[in-house]
């Protein structure tokens, strides 16, 4: 089965008990681009449009919400990203300028060039090296029209974190003390 694209796994490597689930934690993050047409795209023919690729924490009350919900809690404090994240990749199709891109620190975000439309792979480095990296998938698409200026695409992605180390619950400042959940019940 294929995992929607605004999901992603993070586990621990170290857990000796790697097929059950006992914990998940799930935090969202906004994913998002700007797209703009070159101030003189005659000059630089290659490429006409400038893409900014970026990832942002999302408050913090939404980690616990429902979609709905995200959009009015847009103005609460958001979580540092970087609290959790120590490094962010950003890899474009070949036929753009800046194929890749690696962000070691806030702000989390990329500019590329690039004359059609085509995708950036995000990959997502956590603090604690124990726990597998996350990667999603986005679209990077040119406006319809070019007299519509600057255009932003945004979208909630989702993060669970599979039986958290000791260290990544500090990091995602999560209690010491959480329920288990019960094993799924086998068919």
């Amino acid at each position: 089965s294929e995992l929607p694209l605004d999901l992603a796994y993070s586990r621990f490597v170290r857990a000796t008990d790697y097929e059950q689930r006992l914990e998940q934690h799930e935090r969202r993050i906004l994913v998002g681009s700007t797209v703009r047409l070159h101030d003189n795209p005659f000059q630089n023919a290659r490429w006409s449009h400038e893409f900014r690729v970026y990832v942002k924490a999302l408050p913090i009350e939404s980690n616990d919400s429902e979609k709905e919900n995200v959009d009015k809690n847009q103005n609460a404090l958001a979580e540092p990203l970087s609290e959790y994240v120590q490094k962010v990749v950003f890899r474009y199709s070949d036929d753009c300028s800046n194929c890749i891109h690696i962000v070691e620190k806030p702000p989390f975000q990329s500019i590329s060039s690039c004359s059609r439309d085509s995708s950036v792979s995000i990959t997502l480095l956590f603090r604690d090296p124990d726990h597998t990296c996350t990667i999603f998938h986005y679209a990077l698409r040119l406006p319809e029209s070019e007299d519509s200026g600057p255009m932003i695409h945004e979208s909630v992605r989702t993060i669970i974190f599979v039986n958290p180390s000791e260290m990544m619950m500090k990091l995602l400042k999560l209690p010491k003390e959480v329920p288990v959940l019960a094993p799924a019940p086998a068919p």
